[in-house]
């Protein structure tokens, strides 16, 4: 193996790591893949029109160098595309992880409400923070009233949908 395609798997690899445990099929995911794609489009047609300019001069290794270069940038670039059906896979773990943990949570929910007459304002009341599954750590996913409490958990890779639970039902509904 030519050490300039080493360089190239090992960048490809690196990217679509770093997606994944930064992104985690996140909308931000989505919006670093069409940047990277857009590259990988841009890369490859100069490549290409790079290449075919290097064809027709008599003497131009320069421009052929070049050409590849931007072939293989634009190749690692879209290679990131790889990164997006398992960050989706990711999220979907990191969903239920969330909803399993809001579930446990209802039997602690109920013990506060019959001790102290209302459910308790925060789930630090609780649990701990050190609890928490990495989808609701610094997000406000818990509101409790006097008669009742509820859950929100936004989707990582949508702007304003997620799921919705609360006190009157164990079930989850999906909102937007």
């Amino acid at each position: 193996m030519s050490r300039r395609l080493a360089i190239a798997l090992a960048a490809s690899c690196v990217i679509n790591i770093v997606l994944l445990v930064v992104g985690r099929g996140s909308f931000g995911q989505i919006i670093a893949m069409i940047f990277a794609l857009g590259l990988a489009v841009i890369s490859v047609g100069i490549g290409f029109l790079t290449y075919l300019v290097a064809r027709l001069a008599v003497e131009a290794p320069a421009l052929r160098r070049f050409a590849r270069r931007a072939v293989i940038l634009g190749l690692v670039a879209g290679s990131s595309l790889v990164s997006l059906p398992i960050g989706s896979l990711v999220n979907g773990y990191d969903m239920g992880q969330a909803k399993s943990f809001c579930d446990r949570l209802r039997p602690a929910l109920k013990r506060h409400r019959q001790a102290t007459g209302r459910y308790p304002e925060t789930v630090s009341k609780v649990t701990t923070r050190d609890q928490l599954p990495w989808l609701l750590r610094g997000e406000h996913f818990y509101f409790s009233s006097s008669d009742g409490y509820s859950f929100l958990i936004r989707h990582q890779w949508g702007m304003l949908d997620g799921v919705a639970s609360d006190s009157s039902s164990a079930g989850w509904r999906e909102f937007d």
